[in-house]
């Protein structure tokens, strides 16, 4: 099969030079290496130039500038050839459209190639994945059209994305189910990485699945890489923050009659979600990026949690590089994939040397570099038994604050809570604060 037509690509030149008025709308969609041919996509180039610069665009000022940078072709020959064959301008966005095609034809055939070289060289069988589907993904954001978009329509999306936040009361991006959060954040937006740190004991995972449990129930595709508990765990601890019933009960199986018919109605909605656990431990990024990807390809995903950022491998001399490196491919996932990821992280001992416990952004174990590739960054800090405060430390794009919940761990869920009462100050007025 071929995979290119130098007739076509002749036939765009011809046109432009026929009549110039034409190249906006064919540079729209048509970069200069979706050309095959070196000759036409070097005068496609130095035509695109010349109209940069404001110059006149016929047969004696293309011929002259490609004379200049490409002596001895005869180049105004060439160009007068070219014009003469080409059959109609009116046809000249189908001819750039079918030129485009026979790119994205090129490129897979070259993801094809290198996906066989990566299998023939020495490396674990994971590594292979991942650079198979990484080459395969290229090729997929170049037919999604990823690349420097006009103004034009940047503007329509971000009057439809404005018309959406309207309608959603603010909240732009995925909600988390907590009023309060969703008021600082409006959301987890796609491409963005939230990190929620917190000590060990703290309730990350808990408010992680709370998370991830309305997610599924609003019908988005949720994916959670759990690298320190099983799966079956995590479904106990979803079914209690869903039915309230006490995890005890469940672990034991200690359930009465009320209790089994909770769990069995929680059991027929969660099975109807998309919501999805990978418990296998020491996965690397790239292997939770390959997964990912795979994972977008057959069901879609609107959410990846990953639990927790410090015990996923990586590259790395030292746990800060390795850390990092972990960190920025936790970014680079969410921009890839294009949905919000939410990675939790431990902090630093040195948190709990501090006289209040509260926690800072340079508490964040092993990296810095995880607080730079944030969006936010949200802490959990427990001022007492029955308060937990929710910091929102960095926020790229909003507000920073806190939000005051109240653990309940017992069900395995965070409750709209309050502040706590110092007996030193006179109490608030008792009005709850906005989960």
């Amino acid at each position: 099969m071929k995979l290119y037509s130098l007739e076509l690509e002749q036939s765009v030149i011809g046109s432009i030079l026929i009549d110039p008025d034409l190249l906006p709308d064919i540079q729209t969609s048509l970069p200069p290496e979706s050309f095959y041919s070196v000759p036409e996509r070097v005068a496609y180039t130095t035509i695109a130039s010349l109209a940069q610069k404001g110059s006149q665009i016929d047969f004696l000022t293309v011929s002259d500038e490609l004379e200049k940078s490409h002596p001895g072709h005869g180049w105004l020959q060439y160009l007068a050839t070219v014009a003469k064959n080409t059959p109609s301008t009116a046809n000249v966005l189908s001819y750039a459209d079918a030129i485009r095609q026979y790119h994205y034809l090129r490129r897979v055939y070259h993801a094809g190639e290198e996906v066989c070289r990566s299998v023939m060289v020495d490396g674990a069988l994971s590594e292979k994945i991942a650079a198979a589907q990484q080459a395969v993904g290229r090729v997929m954001e170049l037919e999604a059209g990823k690349g420097p978009r006009d103004s034009v329509s940047i503007i329509r999306d971000w009057m439809d994305h404005l018309e959406a936040v309207q309608q959603a009361d603010g909240v732009s991006g995925l909600s988390s189910g907590m009023t309060g959060l969703d008021d600082l954040t409006h959301g987890m937006k796609p491409g963005e990485l939230h990190i929620l740190a917190a000590r060990p004991g703290q309730g990350k995972t808990v408010l992680a699945l709370q998370v991830a449990y309305h997610a599924a129930m609003q019908g988005q595709s949720v994916l959670i890489f759990s690298l320190e508990m099983q799966a079956r765990e995590l479904m106990s601890r979803l079914a209690s923050t869903a039915t309230g019933t006490y995890y005890r009960n469940i672990q034991t199986g200690d359930l009465c009659a009320d209790q089994w018919q909770s769990i069995t109605g929680f059991v027929e909605k969660i099975t109807k979600q998309r919501l999805y656990i990978d418990d296998r431990a020491s996965l690397s990024i790239e292997e939770i990026r390959s997964v990912s990807r795979s994972h977008r390809n057959r069901h879609g995903v609107d959410l990846v949690i990953i639990d927790y950022l410090q015990l996923a491998s990586g590259d790395g001399e030292s746990d800060v590089v390795r850390v990092g490196n972990v960190s920025k491919g936790c970014k680079m996932m969410a921009k890839e994939l294009n949905c919000p990821v939410l990675a939790l992280s431990q902090f630093s001992r040195g948190v709990e040397q501090r006289a209040d416990g509260r926690p800072k952004l340079s508490d964040l174990r092993s990296s810095g570099q995880i607080e730079q590739d944030a969006d936010v960054v949200m802490m959990l800090h427990r001022a007492d038994d029955a308060s937990t405060e929710l910091i929102v430390e960095k926020n790229r794009h909003g507000r920073t604050g806190s939000v005051w919940l109240q653990p309940q761990f017992d069900r395995m869920r965070f409750s709209p809570g309050m502040p706590p009462i110092s007996l030193d100050e006179p109490a608030p007025p008792k009005k709850r604060l906005r989960y």
